[in-house]
């Protein structure tokens, strides 16, 4: 009886142990899926195809050239156009297009906005983020590293069209490159922080940014006197920034990263909108999640703001909340065009003469002919 009972409670142990043993590989393997999955779907968004330029896009301008810059610590080539004013200047608009986009982030129809807004006096400089239109680079990061080439643009822009205002155009995800550029200047600005961040060099020519402490570490006076000068020279760029135009702003880059991953996913893999932003930000730089909630409702730039009725892919918490407290905070500051029904970055496209009333309204008021 005893040896009957013994037989049967090691039976009973190595089922369980068994059952264990099955549940740990079951979890191993899903965790593994999961890993697999995200990096795969983080891979694929970043590497996404290139949207390419219609070779006959400038025939809309009657003045306008090539332009090239170099971005980043890796010094990538990013080629657009600087399209001149046709009327005496008034302001130049620079444009931070959406991932997977280019300089025409409305297509053709883009063509002729820039023409009309040249003819009213501003001069555009259209460009393709890396890993975009006719710019290098391997990947697209849905506007953390892209903040670096928008900086890398808007310090070209106040060393060779003059002195007029910088208007920052956004439009999905650029509208993100938009607020941490402006984040890491407001930072950088702060005393007592450590500068361990050189903004790109934009010159056009590829050189090594070797600072004074660089050549003499131990010399205090020249690190001193060179952070002096960076602080300077950013607070001059950051004082240039005359406004913002945020076509379908959102809190962070998170919330697009999100938003393809629920558009390009099996919907058996629920948890790639969670898992693939966290990827995302990882394979970089390990960024840290990022939030301009407070950022964007306190600024006392003019802003124009385009939203939808109803945004088909953001949140409401990822978008609109935001939006709701910069119009409550500062409606003398905001315009606000909101385009009837559901869509996302679809409203120039809806309806290309109400966007651009409610455009030209913004830029009459603030950037006086």
């Amino acid at each position: 009886m005893r040896r009957n009972d013994s037989l049967t409670s090691r039976s009973s142990t190595k089922r369980w142990r068994l059952i264990v043993l099955v549940f740990f590989i079951a979890l191993l393997l899903f965790f593994a899926l999961v890993a697999i999955s995200s990096l795969n779907l983080a891979n694929a968004l970043m590497k996404n195809d290139i949207e390419p330029i219609p070779p006959y896009a400038t025939n809309a301008f009657k003045m306008y050239e090539p332009v090239s810059f170099f971005s980043g610590p890796e010094q990538i080539t990013l080629n657009g156009w600087l399209i001149h004013a046709e009327k005496p200047l008034r302001g130049t608009i620079i444009v931070a297009h959406h991932q997977g986009s280019n300089r025409l982030p409305h297509g053709m129809d883009t063509a002729r906005l820039y023409q009309k807004l040249s003819q009213r006096g501003f001069q555009i400089i259209a460009f393709d983020f890396r890993h975009s239109g006719e710019s290098y680079g391997d990947t697209s990061t849905f506007g953390y590293e892209e903040s670096e080439d928008l900086l890398t643009v808007m310090r070209w822009a106040t060393k060779k069209v003059g002195d007029s205002p910088l208007i920052l155009y956004g439009i999905g995800s650029g509208t993100t490159a938009i607020m941490r550029a402006l984040y890491q200047m407001r930072r950088q600005m702060l005393p007592g922080i450590p500068e361990t961040h050189i903004l790109p060099n934009d010159t056009g020519e590829k050189e090594e940014s070797v600072t004074l402490s660089e050549k003499d570490p131990s010399n205090q006076e020249n690190k001193d006197e060179a952070s002096k000068r960076q602080q300077e020279e950013i607070r001059k760029l950051y004082e240039r920034v005359g406004g913002l135009i945020l076509d379908t702003p959102a809190r962070g880059s998170g919330a697009f990263i999100r938003a393809d991953a629920q558009a390009n996913m099996n919907r058996a893999f629920f948890w790639l909108p969670s898992t693939v932003p966290y990827i995302a930000r990882f394979s970089l730089r390990a960024y840290p999640e990022d939030d301009f909630y407070t950022l964007l409702t306190i600024t006392p730039l003019p802003v124009m703001i385009v939203s939808h009725d109803e945004d088909s892919r953001l949140k409401y918490s990822e978008s609109r909340v935001m939006i709701d407290e910069r119009l409550r905070l500062h409606p003398d500051r905001t315009l606000f065009y909101e385009a009837p029904g559901k869509g996302f970055l679809t409203a120039y496209l809806q309806n290309p003469a109400a966007y651009e009333n409610a455009l030209f309204n913004y830029l009459d008021r603030w950037f006086l002919k």
